[in-house]
């Protein structure tokens, strides 16, 4: 048998579309018109949004690993995080805890926001994303005897091609 968390969690969505960072809000919102973002021009604002999508994704961190810790310690095997929940900086940690649990981790979905710091998290987990666009909205999947893979779409899980899914077929749990 195989032990199968989905996890349901309070989180501010990883959500990036070019305009608005949804990390960067003080509040949880899904409502990308009506954000303080939108007054990134003023010097306080963005200090503001800055240090707030520090402080949340520090937190936001701590939070997934202790998931992920605590559902290892109860045997699971697969691990899935909500959509826009696991934001970019989460990928190296849990993809460590699920090396060394032996687990498998579907890492939600996030909002593809290019900066120097993600493409470097992105090359240092070994996820090759050359084809992906500012604004993609990506799921990390990570398990310990796999190379870490991104879905797109839904249709990137069921491809009888797809490396991952081949992989998938191959792990053993």
């Amino acid at each position: 048998m195989v032990r199968i968390h989905l996890c349901q969690i309070l989180y501010n969505p990883a959500y990036f579309d070019g305009n608005s960072d949804l990390l960067e809000e003080p509040a949880p919102s899904i409502d990308v018109t009506r954000t303080m973002g939108q007054l990134r021009q003023f010097k306080s604002v963005q200090s503001l949004l800055t240090e707030s999508r520090v402080s949340y994704v520090k937190h936001i961190i701590e939070k997934l690993c202790a998931i992920a810790r605590w559902s290892q310690s109860r045997g699971v095997k697969i691990l899935v995080f909500p959509e826009y929940s696991v934001p970019c900086e989460a990928l190296p940690r849990l993809r460590d805890i699920a090396r060394e649990a032996g687990i498998l981790i579907v890492a939600g979905t996030h909002g593809v926001r290019f900066t120097e710091t993600s493409k470097e998290i992105y090359k240092s987990i070994g996820l090759d994303i050359g084809t992906l666009r500012n604004g993609s909205a990506i799921a990390a999947i990570i398990h310990s005897g796999l190379r870490p893979h991104i879905a797109e779409n839904k249709e990137d899980l069921h491809a009888r091609r797809n490396p991952m899914t081949r992989s998938l077929r191959q792990a053993r749990f």
